[in-house]
């Protein structure tokens, strides 16, 4: 598209998708961009972070259907969005996995901690604050917003919000009908994001994203062993409680990257995603290279 800033783009998203919603309560930090009201930088994550591929906000009730992302200032061949197909994945899934999520397992518990501005947070799983969050210094507001949002939520001594619900492990297509799989798994499972520094690793052949996996992984179990997995500042597990086996995010994983594709951005690129099928998520980059990926997302 021949655009070149984000109220430009913020006119190209409504007129694909007119229902556009500028209420966040996602994990990655993201700033509204100034004078437009549905557009926002695409994750506020240094850009050394990986992010799994995941459903916008498929840990809600009622996650958006369409996510809408802008390339204003691309960096080549770093920082892609991969686009997985959730749809295949769920098609090309073992029957025996299936099992190990619909066997008494068919809902996902995720829990996500988020820290108070005035304390600050040493621990890297805990991505933002809570006032960022709720939109709010009162700790009864936040309180009642997580509750609206059907999340049961409760303040640790040491000012942490606890976010904790069940969604689906897999969503049916509203028009389409075909079930997908939909969840947070590969994003909050405590080995997740050192799984998927490695696999950048064997993709682009980073000794950097090699390191980072091996201390992604010592961070986790390190912190599993002194305070357990629970003390992670965020997590998924099966429905009835007990943790996913590697083994099982492991072929997961597995299915994920076999159905992805990565391409490079082009500046004034604009991709319109599924949210009920195609998935995304964020290989590393230099920050030092200035990247600017705008993204705006449905009301429903």
């Amino acid at each position: 598209f021949d655009i070149s800033s984000a109220q430009a783009f913020e006119e190209v998203a409504l007129a694909l998708q007119p229902r556009l919603n500028n209420i966040y309560l996602g994990t990655s930090p993201r700033l509204q961009i100034a004078n437009t009201t549905y557009v926002f930088s695409a994750s506020e994550f240094p850009g050394f972070i990986v992010i799994p591929a995941h459903a916008e906000l498929s840990f809600l009730p009622n996650p958006p259907a369409h996510l809408i992302f802008y390339a204003h200032k691309p960096t080549g061949t770093a920082g892609e969005t991969p686009l997985s197909d959730f749809r295949a994945v769920w098609d090309d899934m073992s029957e025996d996995l299936k099992r190990a999520f619909t066997a008494g397992n068919s809902t996902i518990r995720n829990v996500r901690m988020y820290y108070s501005q005035e304390r600050g947070s040493l621990n890297p799983f805990v991505t933002k604050t809570w006032q960022q969050m709720f939109n709010t210094t009162d700790k009864a507001a936040a309180t009642a917003k997580a509750e609206t949002e059907g999340f049961n939520a409760h303040f640790t001594a040491d000012d942490l919000i606890v976010l904790e619900n069940r969604s689906p492990v897999t969503r049916t297509h509203p028009i389409t009908g075909r079930e997908t799989w939909h969840n947070h798994l590969q994003v909050f499972h405590p080995l997740s994001i050192a799984a998927e520094y490695a696999v950048n690793a064997e993709r682009t052949g980073s000794l950097w994203s090699r390191l980072l996996s091996v201390a992604a992984r010592s961070f986790v179990q390190l912190i599993s062993t002194l305070f357990g997995e629970e003390s992670i500042g965020q997590y998924s597990q099966f429905g009835n409680g007990s943790m996913v086996p590697n083994d099982v995010m492991r072929d997961i994983r597995a299915l994920i990257w076999k159905h992805t594709v990565v391409y490079p951005y082009v500046r004034g690129d604009v991709v319109m995603i599924d949210n009920f099928r195609l998935a995304h998520g964020r290989q590393p980059y230099q920050d030092s290279e200035g990247r600017l990926i705008y993204v705006s997302w449905s009301l429903d």
